[in-house]
């Protein structure tokens, strides 16, 4: 007997182990919710420009960074951009923690984590950015749709640990592992 529940869409990228939480020296994640809706003028950043990248929404914000879908304007693309907090700005060792964070994450190379593309030091901002990819989290597909199936979740999971594996031989600590 088939199972008729819906199934998730299939992507290369799906899950991902995200490079906001991928190094010993990591920041940790963004905590709220995927693809909160903030009013420009609510948060600064959305709708400005930082080098060639410009600002469409906030993705999600967590203690130490605040991650943005962003446009490549260059290269006409959507991007992930991932600003360390303002108030870390003039703390040299955590500057250079995130700049080494992308630096290292940036090597890794895994069909399930997520690339980085650049990484920029501004007098007023810190950040790197990342492919982008649906935000959707699982938590949020399991809210909307329902439970996946067995025999998906356990792919999933497996996904997952493959890619904890490359970031664990590259010498990373995945920091922020959480069910979503």
């Amino acid at each position: 007997m088939a199972d008729e529940r819906p199934q998730a869409p299939q992507s290369r990228h799906s899950p991902t182990v995200t490079a906001e939480s991928t190094g010993s020296s990591s920041l940790g994640g963004a905590s709220t919710e995927a693809g909160e809706r903030v009013e420009p003028s609510a948060d600064p950043r959305i709708d400005r420009t930082f080098g060639k990248y410009r600002i469409v929404r906030r993705i999600g914000r967590g203690g130490m960074a605040t991650v943005y879908e962003g446009e490549d304007l260059a290269l006409k693309r959507a991007v992930a951009v991932k600003f360390l907090a303002e108030n870390l700005l003039d703390r040299p060792n955590a500057v250079e923690r995130f700049m080494r964070e992308a630096q290292v994450a940036g090597r890794l190379n895994h069909p399930n984590i997520i690339a980085i593309y650049d990484v920029c030091r501004e007098p007023s901002a810190c950040y790197m950015v990342m492919e982008f990819v649906n935000p959707e989290s699982a938590g949020q597909r399991v809210r909307s749709v329902g439970p996946y199936y067995w025999l998906i979740a356990t792919r999933i999971i497996a996904d997952c640990c493959a890619a904890l594996k490359v970031v664990h031989e590259a010498g990373l600590i995945h920091r922020d592992i959480k069910p979503d």
